[in-house]
């Protein structure tokens, strides 16, 4: 597995990455691997060595599962020169075959960093090659929402209109999707549907998703699903003015063992957001209080916490530190 190698280079040393590249160098055998293993040693490294490693996975194995992950992508604004050299490559590889699948994931993989709408037209022409496969429906459904908050290199666009062509996407890889694998699902189609102002949708979404939770204790994503569930049946509670109600749901969406993403990522804010707006401070910092069993983000919670308890009105989802506080 391509993603073992790639961790097994991260725990080399020095001396270890100038043997591999002295093997490589030799033409070994295994030169394949011993290039992963370089992979990974650099990712994250800003290096001559790394840029010259990516560019070899696409020039030579551009429908390979490496060409694809992480450790090949690069950021344009990081590094512009580099950022075009790997685009070129990507699209010397799409123009000789542009009906090789596996080439246009990858490629849609690298652009979906910084290019959204060349990501959005390579996953496109691979739908339209293969329609059948939920894959591309799901990856069509991640992009448009992605593209729902354009970077500054990104065209403008309707965000809402957005959500709805992710939400159609993803109520085509729903009507494929095994039980387990639609518990999964739910929470993302539920939040599309109430960003696409579809509210009907969105709670029958919310409350299957809550529904079907019990029967899934064990899955990695239940903790997710309480969390979800309760936050969006709670911001349409506050779109149809019962704010009891959305009080209830945010108590009940603090009330999760909480997840690999919930711990360690952004748990989302927005029903607490709107709350702190509408004056209810003592549930929002209850709130937090709460999640910070499973929250691991503690530096952000005593920030929120503190503004709070001050008399004041922190935004819960903008950027942290705030920009007042950067300079």
């Amino acid at each position: 597995m391509p993603s073992i190698i790639l961790r097994e280079g991260r725990k080399l040393n020095q001396a270890q990455v100038v043997e591999l590249e002295e093997a490589i160098a030799q033409g070994a055998a295994d030169a394949l691997t011993l290039r992963q293993k370089l992979l990974g040693y650099y990712f994250g490294k800003e290096s001559a060595k790394r840029h010259a490693l990516v560019l070899w996975f696409i020039e030579n194995e551009p429908d390979s599962e490496t060409a694809g992950r992480p450790e090949c992508w690069e950021d344009f604004m990081q590094n512009p020169e580099f950022y075009q050299a790997a685009a070129a490559a990507w699209e010397a590889q799409i123009s000789r075959q542009p009906r090789n699948l596996a080439i246009l994931r990858n490629a849609a993989s690298f652009y979906t960093v910084d290019k959204l709408e060349r990501a959005r037209e390579l996953l496109e022409n691979a739908y339209a090659l293969e329609s059948d496969n939920p894959d591309w429906a799901d990856r069509l459904a991640h992009l448009h929402q992605l593209k729902s908050q354009p970077t500054g290199s990104e065209p403008p666009v309707d965000p809402k209109e957005q959500y709805r062509i992710a939400l159609r996407y993803r109520r085509e890889t729903l009507a494929v999707a095994d039980a387990e694998m639609r518990f999964s699902e739910l929470g993302n189609a539920a939040l599309l549907a109430l960003r696409a102002g579809e509210p009907v949708a969105a709670s029958a979404y919310a409350r299957e998703l809550l529904d079907t939770a019990p029967r899934y204790h064990q899955n990695w994503n239940y903790g997710n699903a309480i969390f979800e569930g309760h936050s969006i049946l709670g911001e349409l509670a506050l779109d149809e003015g019962n704010l009891p109600l959305a009080l209830e749901h945010l108590r009940a969406s603090a009330n999760t063992p909480g997840s690999p993403h919930l711990n360690h990522g952004a748990p989302d804010m927005t029903l607490a957001n709107r709350l702190l707006a509408q004056g209810e401070r003592d549930a929002v910092h209850a709130f937090l209080d709460e999640i910070s069993r499973f929250w691991q983000d503690s530096e952000k919670l005593d920030y929120f916490r503190k503004e709070i308890q001050q008399g004041r009105t922190p935004d819960l989802t903008g950027p942290y530190p705030p920009m007042a506080s950067r300079f």
